[in-house]
Order: structure tokens, then C-alpha cells, then sequence
């Protein structure tokens, strides 16, 4: 099985035909995700997290979530972006800004 990044860039220049180019708000787990500048995240188009240098890498974010409950840091960005979402903590239903919370 390929991952899901090398799959749709097959799909996009194979079969559509579409040279890509590159793009820094595109991340991959096999880059250092902990040098993303907090900030910069909701101005990204992909974030990824995984294991890279027998570590867990991922976006470094002041959670919401505990490292336990929310290890790739995906439902912190969630909820930072989407405050409203049912399941999101109700520290965050408020006019909160995002760089309120994304320091670490």
C-alpha cells in the first residue's frame, strides 16, 4: 500500500495529467515537524505526524488535549481552527485567538 501523499501525487501527474510543484505548506512525516513556526500552522494545506529519528514527530502546539489524548496534535488543531465543534473543549468555545494557545 503507498501512502496516501505518494497515491495522489500519482492520481494528480499520471492520470490527470498535472505536473505538481513544490510547496512548503505541504508536510510530510518525514520531515522535522517540530521546526513548523506555530503560527504559520492555519496557513498550511496538509500536516502530517508519525515516527521520525526514534521519536514521535509532530506539530508542537500548547494543547488543549493532553499528549496522551491527542498525539498527532491533529483535534488541538482542530479545535483551534473550528472552536465551535461539538467535542472541543469549552475553554475554546469563546472569541479565543489562535496565537492564544499555539505557543508552546
Amino acid at each position: 500500500m503507498l501512502p496516501d501523499d505518494c497515491t495522489v501525487g500519482f492520481i494528480v501527474e499520471r492520470r490527470l495529467g498535472i505536473s505538481m510543484v513544490h510547496s512548503n505548506m505541504f508536510h510530510s512525516h518525514l520531515e522535522n515537524l517540530l521546526l513548523l513556526v506555530p503560527s504559520d500552522i492555519p496557513k498550511q494545506v496538509t500536516l502530517s505526524y508519525g515516527w521520525f529519528e526514534n521519536k514521535m514527530n509532530s506539530v508542537e502546539l500548547k494543547g488543549v488535549f493532553t499528549i496522551d489524548e491527542d498525539p498527532s496534535r491533529f483535534r488541538t488543531v482542530h479545535c483551534l481552527l473550528y472552536p465551535t465543534t461539538s467535542w472541543c473543549p469549552v475553554a475554546l468555545k469563546g472569541a479565543l485567538s489562535w496565537n492564544q494557545h499555539v505557543l508552546p
